[in-house]
């Protein structure tokens, strides 16, 4: 019996999942938490919404800017496997910087059961989807050559 370990590219991939869904899991529970209870009134003047704002905004903004900033240094190492694992970690705090901001806003929805934090963290979440690693991309942001790809 052989076990074959996964690739780069599939380890990626279940790691992106494993931050993907523990919001999506935790807005599930917040729901089944709220299950029949009288929908209340919508106020955008609450503090913690304005702390969800400024963190979803300085999520999805630094997470672009912090991601463009390593890459082009990554670009410029020699060993293919220092840009995988520089791309790895640069992935990781990416990836961490938008699910901060969407676990406050699903928290805001539980302490203040107010639905503009649902619809926050579904914005959260829709840009954190476009973060979904492939071949492609990796390539591309890496400028990895055709025989460097394939150690993918």
């Amino acid at each position: 019996m052989s076990t074959q370990t996964p690739g780069y590219l599939k380890t990626q991939q279940i790691m992106f999942m494993g931050l993907f869904t523990g919001p999506i899991l935790f807005l599930g529970v917040c729901f089944m938490l709220q299950a029949g209870s009288q929908p209340v009134e919508q106020e955008m003047s609450s503090p913690l919404f304005f702390i969800a704002i400024g963190f979803a905004t300085i999520g999805i903004i630094g997470s672009r800017a912090m991601y463009a900033s390593r890459i082009s240094k990554l670009q410029t190492l020699e060993s293919t496997q220092q840009k995988l694992d520089g791309w790895r970690t640069t992935f990781i705090i990416r990836m961490a910087m938008i699910e901060g901001p969407t676990l406050l806003c699903v928290v805001g929805l539980l302490i203040e059961e107010q639905r503009v934090f649902l619809f926050l963290a579904l914005v959260l979440l829709f840009f954190q989807a476009l973060n979904f690693p492939t071949k492609s991309k990796i390539q591309s942001d890496l400028n990895l050559s055709e025989t460097e790809t394939n150690e993918l």
